[in-house]
Formats: structure tokens, C-alpha cells, sequence
């Protein structure tokens, strides 16, 4: 029996039809191009990055009168090639988890042993600008079942982000808290700068409320990076404004 073909649509949108499919290939070929120019970009600039690093670390090695005028630049020298490094491999993991090409290992962890963990690391920061910080655990159980080297990278940026973009003599909450089956954790803070209509724009990698202020140590990666691997791992994310009184 011959098949028989029967339209979706009618004649009239067909043309309509094939014109939206048409546009969708496009996008998603841009899409892909993007994503590959943002992973090759990074891959080029990894193999320069990594020998200016070295001809730094020589210089600083070297123990003449001469170099000793030239200790600062090689100490400039480094800090920069340190920053354009994390720079670059913070850009490559992004454009690998957008792409889906991170494999998910699933293991068991404890989210409040993690965070007490990661808070260890910005707590003498947290301490020079007068930052409190408080873990609200509720739940008794607070084990899930994850990657738990994306999920350290999700709370080391998010805890890096409120240190320090946080205003002085204030304060970080961290609460882990249970809605129905699941598992929330929330990270707070006040801010000063922000806006709610910003809030589209915080995911987004390379965004800055304010431009002027670029510098190679605040990429503008970390957040972008925190969007991209809670979708690999399925888990919602949402910004919001948090109250504008300091805690």
C-alpha cells in the first residue's frame, strides 16, 4: 500500500512554514558557530598564555643587579598572565557546557559540608571587608545526589560574587531549606548597585553593570559559568533583589 502524504498545514502556510524552519536552521547553526569560535579562541590562547607565564616566573627566578630593576615588570608580568589564564579556561568550560560536551559524574555530597567548605577559602577576605556570614540548615538531611565538581564551581562563584561585590560591613546569608521533595539552596546578600530589570542580565557571560570597571580579575565569566552548569545538571536557577536593608 502506497504511503500517503498529508500536509499539516494548510497550503497557504506552508510557504510561512518553511520560512520559520528555515530561520531556526540558521540560528542554531549561528548558534554553534559561537559556541566553537568561543572554545577554539580559548584553546588558541591557552599555548601563549601558558609561555608568557613562564618567561615571567624565569624572570623573577633570575638573581642579578640587572633583574632586580626589572622584578616589578615580571611581577606585573605574571599577575597578568595568571588572570588572562583563568580567563581563558573559565571561557573554555563555559563554551563546553553550553556545547553538553561535560560528562555528569554523580556522587553523593553533603550540601552544608560543602558550603562550609568553600567558605574556608574567602573567609579571610570576607573578614578584611567586614562580611558576616551565616548558614541556615533547617532541613536534617541536606545529602544529594550530583557532580560535585560542578557544584563547587556553582558555590565557589556564587559565594566569590556576594564577597565581593557585596557592600562592606555587611552580611552573607546561605540558607538550605526543603520544598516538598527537593532540596533549595539560596545565597543572599545586599547590594547596592543593582537593579531589578538587571536581573535578565546577570547570567549573561561578559555582562557588567558597570563597563568601566572591566578588569582581568573579575572576568564577568563566573555567573554565566553557574547558569550553564545548573542546566547540565537540570537543576532551576533564579536571580532576585534581595532587601535593600543590610543585614
Amino acid at each position: 500500500m502506497p504511503d500517503v502524504y498529508i500536509p499539516l498545514f494548510p497550503k497557504e502556510l506552508q510557504p510561512i512554514t518553511q520560512r520559520l524552519n528555515d530561520l531556526l536552521e540558521r540560528l542554531e547553526k549561528a548558534f554553534l558557530r559561537e559556541r566553537r569560535f568561543t572554545s577554539d579562541v580559548a584553546h588558541e590562547l591557552r599555548t601563549p598564555i601558558a609561555e608568557l607565564r613562564a618567561l615571567a616566573e624565569v624572570g623573577l627566578a633570575i638573581n642579578t643587579d640587572q633583574s632586580e630593576n626589572l622584578h616589578p615588570y615580571f611581577k606585573d608580568a605574571l599577575e597578568i598572565a595568571f588572570q588572562m589564564q583563568n580567563l581563558t579556561n573559565s571561557l573554555l568550560a563555559l563554551a563546553r557546557a553550553d556545547a553538553g560536551n561535560l560528562p555528569v559524574k554523580t556522587e553523593k555530597i553533603d550540601l552544608a559540608d560543602l558550603l562550609g567548605e568553600i567558605w574556608q577559602k574567602f573567609n579571610k577576605k570576607a573578614q578584611k571587608r567586614n562580611i558576616a556570614y551565616d548558614l541556615t540548615n533547617p532541613v536534617s538531611r541536606s545529602i544529594v545526589m550530583s557532580d560535585k565538581a560542578m557544584m563547587t564551581a556553582i558555590m565557589t562563584n556564587l559565594i566569590s560574587n556576594a564577597v565581593i561585590h557585596g557592600p562592606e560591613n555587611s552580611g552573607i546569608t546561605m540558607a538550605i531549606t526543603k520544598e516538598n521533595t527537593d532540596l533549595k539552596l539560596s545565597i543572599s546578600n545586599p547590594v547596592d548597585t543593582l537593579q531589578t530589570k538587571d536581573l535578565e542580565y546577570i547570567f549573561q557571560p561578559l555582562w557588567r553593570k558597570d563597563s568601566a570597571r572591566t578588569n582581568l580579575s573579575h572576568s564577568g565569566i563566573g555567573l554565566a559559568l553557574v547558569k550553564s552548569y545548573c542546566t547540565l545538571l537540570h537543576f532551576p536557577i533564579h536571580g532576585r533583589m534581595p532587601d535593600r536593608r543590610r543585614l
